[in-house]
């Protein structure tokens, strides 16, 4: 046989034969690298099973209304009670009562606040809305007054002129200002108005009772046609 044959026999029986390896040898899958060329880190992923839609983007989530800071609140707006119960703001300090009866400062009784004030210019209900009618009930011998500050609302105390229930722990009525003397009432807002043997101090605006142009015990006139009806 010539030199060149014997090569290309040499060269054939020296061919690759998969058929020939043990079954462990074929099985392998040279594809996929060994565990143990990875990196610990890669090791560490691939032994943490990751969830299906962990590797989808979330969806944009629609914004949740938030409350607007700057949007009114009818209760915030109330500075609330400046005492525990059972006792009255005066002059700076909580004092003891339900009422301004013992301030020596101010004898108008804000409910809002508990506040006891010399007039009910400054004193808010719910939503800030004003509370600015000075109003000061006695009992049934128009004696122990008991100021408050009311609404502007002549369906309600005391413009609605109905003093029957005003007066804690009895039957309420108007303060007396004896001889139409305007000078005896308590409040600036008031005027003395004569009733039948009784002299009465009437708030400015009183429903029914003329007390517009008459003289205040704060000094001015009373006048009607403004609102909230008021001295000046």
């Amino acid at each position: 046989m010539r030199h060149g044959a014997w090569i290309v026999l040499l060269a054939m029986s020296c061919r690759f034969d998969p058929a020939g390896l043990p079954p462990s040898e074929t099985s392998r899958d040279v594809a996929h690298p060994d565990a143990t060329d990875l990196s610990p880190e890669d090791q560490a992923l691939g032994d943490t099973a990751m969830p299906v839609d962990a590797a989808r983007p979330e969806a944009a989530q629609p914004d949740m209304a938030q409350p607007d800071s700057s949007a009114p609140d009818a209760q915030s707006t109330d500075i609330g009670p400046l005492c525990k119960s059972g006792l009255v703001y005066c002059n700076g300090s909580c004092i003891s009562g339900t009422d301004c009866t013992g301030c020596s400062t101010g004898k108008l009784f804000c409910k809002a606040t508990g506040a006891c004030l010399s007039s009910c210019a400054t004193c808010s209900g719910l939503a800030d809305t004003p509370v600015p009618i000075e109003c000061f009930a006695c009992d049934k011998s128009q004696n122990n007054p008991i100021g408050t500050c009311e609404y502007d609302n002549t369906s309600g105390y005391c413009l609605n002129a109905d003093y029957s229930t005003a007066f804690k722990g009895g039957a309420g009525e108007h303060c007396d200002c004896s001889n139409t003397n305007v000078t005896n009432c308590v409040g600036n807002q008031h005027v003395c108005k004569p009733a039948g043997g009784t002299d009465w101090c009437v708030t400015c605006g009183e429903s029914g009772i003329s007390t517009n142009g008459l003289p205040c015990k704060g000094g001015g006139t009373c006048n009607t046609s403004v609102s909230p009806p008021r001295c000046q």
